[in-house]
């Protein structure tokens, strides 16, 4: 992904995961949130799930001990990516306009060939964002398009090809010797 899994916006990106415990006199309630997201993003997520941690969380007897636990492991994956750069007041969410759509596809030669080679989805995003100068979200965005193109085109062909095979027949019932038909029970008849 480059683009945020929250906001969608393009920037520098981090894969987190932060937990919070509400506890209840006798249940306890438990979300975790994770993904690749923005620093913007992971803030909000860390003042929410910590605020919830320090707020609702030690109000239960297992919810007394778990909370710490969590509390102090969100405040370790923050601590891991305070120090990542913040997101550029430029950053936005990646678009394809029609300009841009017919601009990539003047590299069908290239993406047919890393198809082909079996490349990887992200390795293939860097290589079209490098050859053709958009930014590696408009890129991914663009082969994802196309990905689902090709899948529902698939879908389609595969939906006339059973159209246009011939029905198979029931099958009939034995024939008796002189061209009587046997006639078979409606239902199965009971196990003796």
């Amino acid at each position: 992904m480059y683009c945020c899994e929250s906001c969608g916006i393009e920037a520098p990106l981090a894969s987190v995961s932060f937990t919070k415990n509400i506890g209840m006199f006798v249940v306890r309630q438990e979300e975790t949130v994770a993904g690749t997201f923005c620093k913007t993003c992971i803030r909000q997520y860390y003042k929410d799930y910590q605020t919830a941690n320090l707020l609702g969380g030690w109000w239960g007897t297992i919810s007394m001990i778990i909370t710490p636990v969590y509390f102090f492991q969100n405040m370790g994956v923050w601590r891991g990516v305070k120090n990542m750069p913040e997101v550029p007041h430029t950053a936005s969410r990646p678009f394809l306009n029609e300009q841009l759509w017919e601009h990539l596809v003047e590299f069908q030669p290239l993406i047919e060939q890393l198809f082909h080679d079996g490349t990887p989805p992200r390795r293939m995003v860097q290589i079209l964002s490098a050859e053709s100068g958009v930014t590696p979200g408009t890129a991914d965005l663009f082969l994802r398009q196309v990905s689902r193109q090709l899948h529902q085109q698939r879908l389609q062909q595969n939906m006339q090809n059973r159209q246009q095979r011939p029905r198979k027949q029931p099958p009939r019932a034995p024939q008796l010797p002189g061209g009587k038909q046997l006639k078979l029970p409606a239902r199965r008849p009971p196990a003796s």
